[in-house]
Formats: C-alpha cells, structure tokens, sequence
C-alpha cells in the first residue's frame, strides 16, 4: 500500500499488487473440518480461496493430493465416493467445492480430488477472445479454456464457468467468440460485468472518469456497486439518458456513443 500525493496536494491511498500466494496446510484444513463434522454434523464444505490450483502449483503439485490422501485417511470421504455408487440421502462423510483454473489442472490431480469428495470447480474462463485473454495475463488462451470443462468433466468434477464482458479492451466481436464459444460448448450462463471495484487497478485506471460521473461523491458509487440493478452506471436505470463509467456522458442510447465510435463495449484506456 502506497500514499501518494494527487494533483490537490491530498493524500490517497494506492494498493500495490504481487503474486505472492499463501495457503494453510493439508493437515490444519483437515482438522478444522473434522471439528465442523464433529460438532455440526456438516456434510459439505466450500473452499472460498483464490485458486486452487495455484496453491498446488506453488506447491510443485504436492498439496491438492496430500490434502486429499488426508481427507480420505481421516475419514471425511464421502462414502457414495468410497463405495463408487450414486449419490444419495444415505451417503455419509464430507462433500466439497472449490475453484480451478484452466492453465494449471491436470486430469490425474481431478481425479483425485473427485475421489476425496469434490463435487464441482468453479473456472475463471472469463472470455473466449485471444485479445482479450492475451490481456488478462491469466496463463490461458481459447482452446485452454474450451479444453478445461472437457477435462474436468472427465474426472467426473462439474465444471462451473465464470464470465465477464465489458473488458477495457472489449469489442462486439469479442463478445460474439464468447457467445459462440458457449454455444459450442453447450454452457448457459449469465456474464458478470467487468468492475472497477475499491482497491482494484481498474479502479485508480478509472478513477478520474469515475469522480467526475459522481460528482465526486465516491460513497455514491459505493452504494451503486452494492446494488446489482444500479451498476454498471450505463445500464443503470430503464429508461434514458444513461451514464458511462468511462466518460462520464449522459446518454439517450445504453451503448455510449464514446464505445461506438471505437467499436468497444468497454470504458477507454487512460495514458
């Protein structure tokens, strides 16, 4: 976190971003588990982590499979797992979730984490464009991203894709691959818009835009972005004039003329 000075001469806060990845180990997770088994009698458990899949490669790939080798030897396996029958009211032991990613899973690791128990993956696919995933800098392209929910389906794992538009970068046509792409795929799902939440770089890339479209009130915005119905500003209300995030314009048309005029669907760029 830095403190730097704006062109007012006030002080403002701004988040610095690294890779440096944290993780609790197999047995502190397992043991904690078995306390919730234990005194609440659960049966299933969501890993609400930034990946899972990082953590097993910052592990060289040792931690998913000690985890689970460890899950199963304390007895939290799902018994419909152990027995290899279907799922039912009669099943006894801990079912679980997480997240994955499409660069870094592998079939032999899905396979293990589905005979521990997980039960679906949630994938930051995000988009199906090259331009856009190129920019992202997640590690995955198209084909990765179409190749995942294969693999992960394999394992016998429900993949669970996430999606977003409205990219800096995004264009109808980059709409239209991941449209297309889905459709290929066979995937329903309703897109996220892409936001430039506090804290975020997007965020301090718009901030100027985003002061001057709420007159400078950031609570405004705050409160906006706790109200589904009310972001993205562009499409805020039902009827017109509507407000672009990345101008700060009124206008009569939900797509603002500034993304029109550059075929894009996204807020522009700042030097």
């Amino acid at each position: 976190m830095l403190i730097e000075k704006t062109d007012s001469g006030a002080n403002d806060v701004v988040f610095t971003y690294g890779r440096n990845i944290r993780y609790h180990s197999p047995r502190y997770i397992v043991d904690m588990v078995k306390h919730l088994k234990q005194t609440y009698d659960i049966d299933y458990a969501s890993f609400i982590d930034e990946n899972l899949m990082t953590m097993d490669a910052a592990s060289r790939g040792t931690w998913l499979k000690e985890l689970c080798a460890l899950w199963i030897a304390e007895g939290l396996q799902p018994t419909c797992r152990r027995d290899g029958v279907p799922h039912d009211e009669h099943c006894r032991g801990v079912h679980w979730n997480g997240t994955s990613h499409a660069g870094l899973h592998n079939l032999e690791t899905l396979r293990i984490m589905h005979q521990a128990g997980c039960s679906h993956l949630v994938y930051g696919l995000e988009s199906f464009d090259p331009l856009i995933m190129k920019n992202l800098g997640k590690g995955s392209n198209p084909q990765k991203n179409a190749d995942s929910v294969d693999i992960c389906l394999q394992s016998g794992i429900k993949p669970i894709p996430n999606i977003i538009i409205g990219f800096p970068e995004e264009s109808f046509d980059s709409v239209r691959n991941t449209i297309v792409a889905l459709k290929k795929l066979g995937i329903t799902c309703k897109p996220h818009f892409a936001t430039p939440y506090p804290g975020s770089e997007w965020y301090y890339t718009y901030k100027d835009s985003i002061i001057e479209q709420y007159d400078g009130n950031l609570e405004a915005f705050i409160e906006d972005l706790a109200t589904p119905a009310k972001f993205p500003p562009s499409s805020a209300t039902s009827s017109p004039p509507w407000s672009c995030w990345a101008c700060s314009k009124s206008c009569t048309r939900r797509i603002c003329a500034c993304w029109t005029r550059r075929k894009s669907i996204g807020p522009r760029r700042t030097k």
